[in-house]
């Protein structure tokens, strides 16, 4: 049975004991219209008597026994729930009957024959009274058990979706970071024997790069700022490979870049735009990452002027695809990618909602 506090038991046992009484005193006016207010005054006196009496034993036993007993056959459990009830009713009536005797408001009955009156009548009662009471409590305590129970299984599965979302997410990133890390140093690679100083300065920068990258990997979001500045530091790499071929820009307002963006989400459309939109073509392209705000979302867009292309042409596994998957993992259908064909080329937008540091929880 549920604890309760001791106060709020007795306030409710008073008030179940008094209505009680009342009840007592309402049958028996109703069975004898013709009472003298006299007697209906201590009708009411001994049945409160009786009920205080005989509730309080019961109170304080049978919440006691009765969870004991319940794991029981119903057939044993009854049998004992409906002796305790008798044996709480003879206790409280001894208790009522020698309350009555003593303060000797009762006369003309001897304490036995009293006592068997009262008995007889408070046993009906009881019964009546502690089996729905009983009945009640214990599919009150049920239904109780039974929320708790929905409650924690609703927790642990919020807990699990949280944890796969996690995992899941821990896992694209570990797929996107080398697939980006080899295409860099394929991009250094062919400048080895043409101009070894030139690629050991961009040893130096990949190396900045990676470690700025690795900075990210406990971080589900980074500030606009480190994300752009991992991307010039790329783009930098991949100049030196193309040269001319590859124009870009970065116009993105200051009272943008403390803004919150998924680590490597601008670098991995920079990276798609030069692999389709630079390195098939002779004369090379122009690249531009812009970067608006709207009411409480933040507009990330990568255009090119390559060939471009349709988002049902995406193959599973894709750069564009493995981002999607991340912003659905860290923002559900709050976010979108987009791609859109231009004259020429296309535009990639991704829309996340804003996010500063005061948005973010610690671990």
């Amino acid at each position: 049975m549920p604890k309760r506090g001791w106060v709020k038991v007795i306030g409710e046992l008073a008030l179940f004991n008094l209505a009680v009484a009342v009840a007592l005193t309402l049958l028996v006016i109703w069975l004898n219209e013709r009472l003298p207010w006299s007697n209906i005054k201590w009708i009411f006196i001994y049945g409160f008597i009786h009920s205080n009496a005989i509730g309080t034993v019961c109170s304080l036993v049978m919440p006691w026994s009765v969870p004991r007993i319940w794991d029981r056959h119903p057939v044993p459990r009854w049998a004992l729930i409906v002796a305790l009830m008798m044996a709480c009713t003879f206790v409280g009536c001894l208790v009522s009957v020698g309350l009555i005797h003593a303060l000797e408001i009762h006369r003309g009955m001897s304490f036995w024959v009293h006592f068997f009156q009262v008995f007889r009548g408070a046993s009906v009662i009881t019964l009546i009274i502690g089996i729905s009471v009983t009945v009640y409590e214990v599919h009150r305590h049920e239904i109780e058990e039974a929320n708790l129970e929905i409650k924690n299984r609703q927790i642990e599965q919020e807990r699990a979706l949280k944890l796969a979302s996690e995992a899941q997410l821990a896992s694209i990133e570990s797929r996107i970071q080398p697939h980006f890390l080899f295409n860099t140093l394929n991009s250094i690679s062919s400048l080895i024997r043409e101009d070894p100083a030139r690629a050991e300065q961009l040893i130096g920068r990949l190396s900045t790069l990676l470690r700025t990258s690795l900075d990210t990997q406990a971080a589900g979001l980074v500030p606009l700022e480190l994300e752009l500045k991992l991307v010039s530091d790329y783009l930098e790499i991949q100049s030196a490979r193309f040269g001319d071929r590859l124009r870009h820009a970065v116009e993105v307002p200051d009272s943008l870049r403390h803004l919150l963006v998924p680590p490597f989400a601008i670098q991995t459309l920079v990276e798609n735009s030069v692999k389709y939109a630079i390195a098939p073509r002779r004369e090379g392209g122009f690249i531009r990452v812009t970067a608006r705000s709207s009411g409480s979302r933040l507009s990330l867009e990568v255009a090119d002027d390559g060939p471009g292309f349709e988002a049902s042409s995406l193959q599973p596994a894709h750069g564009l695809d493995s981002l999607n998957a991340r912003l659905i993992a860290l923002f559900g259908d709050e976010a979108a990618l987009d791609i859109t064909r231009i004259q020429p080329g296309a535009a990639v937008t991704i829309s996340i909602p804003q996010r500063t540091t005061e948005h973010v929880l610690p671990a």
